[in-house]
């Protein structure tokens, strides 16, 4: 027995219909998966101090090497100003960070300049 061909024109509309169901399941898995995968990006779990070195009158300080220090686990990292007097440390870690400024010639004080810092910094640090 043949299928007739009202018959047969009627399996492929319902196949048709099927295939679509199934490219419209496809289309809105992928959408879900790249909408949820976009939500790791924000947990961020490293930060960066900026700086900006400059003396008791205001003059900017080139050349001076900053220490910052994690107080938790004592892992020091340095940095040294340009010639605009501005430093940037990236990649640290959360936590509460000691940030020292050196500088050899032209500094008024022989202590370096201590700042205790947590989270995310950014400003002057004067010597």
């Amino acid at each position: 027995m043949s299928k007739s061909p009202r018959r047969s024109f009627i399996d492929s509309l319902v196949l048709e219909k099927q295939l679509r169901h199934v490219v419209k399941r496809i289309a809105c898995l992928m959408l879900c998966g790249l909408a949820l995968g976009s939500f790791g990006y924000g947990q961020i779990i490293t930060s960066s101090i900026v700086g900006h070195v400059t003396d008791a009158s205001g003059a900017v300080v080139p050349g001076a090497t900053i220490v910052i220090t994690n107080q938790g686990t004592s892992i020091a990292v340095q940095a040294v100003t340009d010639s605009a007097g501005t430093y940037a440390v990236t990649n640290l870690y959360a936590g509460v960070y000691d940030v020292q400024v050196k500088k050899k010639a032209s500094m008024s004080s022989e202590s370096p300049a201590s700042t205790s810092l947590r989270r995310r910094w950014s400003g002057k640090t004067s010597c």
